[in-house]
């Protein structure tokens, strides 16, 4: 990636150690290059880069073999999906010529600034070819649009495996209180209270969610790992995240309980002592 100190700038790329690029650097001068700590960690492990002559493998019929790196910069990640990767940065004064990617930052309340970039453009050169415009937030979508649809997909699947676990449940407990129908009349006949049974039951569904919960999160905290590329800003084991997922699989579990439990304890007793 070509550039000069306003690319710096622009993308906020931090100076670590050595120099940026500057005005100096022209075709009549010494080749230089700024790399990243990916490209230091990947080709000089332990080493000092600085003042090193390296050779870029991409050849395209122009520019210097080798350049000689001057500056270091801090990671910055080309994807929003993907990891960081090693990073040549030479001047354009002595990179030659090529494809060119030119940036814009204005504020959001000038509108659209195509037709004042091809006008610019023109007047330099009219014989230039302007292509593939596109905002900052239409690249970031496109970027992530298949990581995104995996995720929708992932989302969609779990919203139904959350429904289908609670309809589960429900049929579960719901069995379970039709079959002790009679002990639980009983109970009551001899003063239980509704709250208490209701607590009984509440218990005996809930322990076997509780136990499926922290097999879950343990399963999730290994599986996270699988996951971690799609993953930005968010760790594969954030605690937020599985406190949160944990809490609602907890709340339908506890929806799902509550009703049968709710219903058994409303029956008369005596209808509840004739039941089989």
């Amino acid at each position: 990636m070509a550039g000069d100190r306003r690319v710096f700038r622009h993308y906020g790329l931090t100076l670590l150690r050595g120099r940026g690029i500057e005005s100096t650097d022209q075709t009549n001068t010494e080749p230089v290059a700024v790399v990243n700590e990916e490209f230091v960690r990947e080709n000089f492990p332990g080493e000092e880069v600085l003042g090193a002559r390296i050779r870029v493998g991409a050849s395209f019929g122009y520019g210097p073999d080798y350049w000689r790196v001057v500056g270091v910069v801090r990671d910055i990640r080309r994807s929003m999906s993907g990891s960081t990767t090693a990073e040549v940065y030479p001047p354009h004064t002595q990179y030659g010529p090529g494809f060119i990617q030119v940036h814009v930052r204005a504020r959001p309340e000038v509108g659209s600034l195509v037709p004042a970039i091809r006008a610019v453009v023109h007047a330099l050169d009219p014989n230039l070819v302007l292509r593939g415009f596109e905002t900052v937030v239409e690249a970031k979508r496109r970027d992530t649009a298949n990581t995104r649809f995996f995720l929708s997909l992932v989302t969609m699947f779990a919203g139904v495996a959350i429904v289908l676990a609670g309809v589960g449940l429900y049929g579960v407990v719901a069995f379970l209180v039709s079959q002790r129908t009679r002990e639980i009349g009983i109970r009551m006949a001899l003063g239980a209270r509704r709250a208490s049974v209701t607590k009984m039951v509440l218990q005996q569904g809930l322990r076997p969610t509780l136990v499926g919960v922290i097999l879950g999160v343990l399963v999730a905290s290994f599986g996270g790992r699988v996951m971690e590329d799609l993953l930005f800003g968010v760790e594969p084991t954030d605690p937020l995240v599985l406190a949160s997922v944990s809490l609602l699989v907890l709340l339908v579990a506890t929806a799902a309980t509550l009703i049968p439990a709710r219903r058994v304890t409303h029956i008369d007793p005596t209808v509840a002592l004739r039941a089989e």
